[in-house]
């Protein structure tokens, strides 16, 4: 683990202060766990654009104009204020994941999100990455037909390797595909106390129903969560401090495990 004095990060400290009860959260403290030194990254809005993709789809395949820079909530097809229903995210949420092209394995990085995995594993910090993405195993409701290939996951896999976040290998390592509702609660299980996240319900049910830690990029649709144990950026540049630091928290309070196999990254 890195022991390098950092700098103070001005943008950093004034989100802090607006965390009610505290950051890290104090009732993450007081839990006296010892918790490994593994952050959980969501992959879609931490890591790569799929918002931004997939309405460049859904514009083209139904003739409107839809921004997802306008939306104010994470689900566009609920969302008032955008030209989508419901039904049509959802069918064109399927065809778009059943993409062998273009789909999946088109997404672009996020401004600083591979520099701030690097500079995250280089401070000795474990760097997972827990994501839905659509499977042979989905399968319609009603009818139990499967709805999606695989073409998306193996796309995924691909991806990670091409923007740079590890090889084939370690990305394989590293990736864990999981439904949102079930990250929160595996989370605790096994002790990890960070995610990052984009989506505002995730990052209220691991900080509040399960007592961890979220850290929220940016983003139009969760643009007003306050809430215990939930650190919202400004700036995706302060990323990786906002990890680093998180974890330098609780190492001072004696909640880290210290086996040195725990802090291999």
């Amino acid at each position: 683990m890195s022991t390098a004095k950092r700098k103070p990060n001005a943008r950093l400290a004034k989100a802090a202060k607006l965390v009610p009860f505290g950051w890290p959260p104090a009732n993450l403290i007081a839990q006296k766990r010892e918790f490994d030194r593994t952050v959980v990254f969501d992959l879609h809005g931490p890591i790569v654009d799929w918002s931004g993709r997939f309405c460049e789809y859904a514009s083209i395949k139904l003739g409107r104009d839809i921004d997802a820079s306008k939306m104010v909530h994470y689900c566009s097809g609920y969302d008032a204020g955008m030209p989508i229903t419901p039904r049509e995210f959802f069918e064109l949420f399927w065809a778009f994941a059943a993409l062998s092209n273009g789909g999946y394995d088109s997404l672009k990085a996020q401004p600083h999100a591979v520099e701030s995995i690097h500079k995250i594993q280089k401070a000795g910090i474990k760097v997972q990455i827990w994501t839905y993405v659509p499977g042979p195993s989905d399968a319609d409701s009603d009818t139990l037909i499967s709805l999606d290939t695989g073409a998306s996951q193996e796309g995924t896999l691909r991806l990670l390797e091409k923007i740079g976040v590890g090889s084939a290998r370690e990305v394989r390592r590293m990736v864990r595909f999981v439904h949102p509702e079930h990250k929160a609660a595996q989370m605790g299980k096994e002790s990890l106390p960070l995610i990052v996240e984009d989506h505002p319900a995730t990052a209220v049910m691991h900080s509040m129903a399960y007592g961890g830690a979220t850290i929220l990029v940016p983003e139009t649709y969760n643009s007003n969560i306050t809430a215990p144990g939930i650190l919202r950026l400004d700036n995706r540049a302060d990323l990786a401090d906002a990890v680093i630091g998180f974890f330098d928290g609780l190492g001072h309070a004696g909640c880290l495990n210290i086996d040195p196999e725990a802090d291999a990254s």
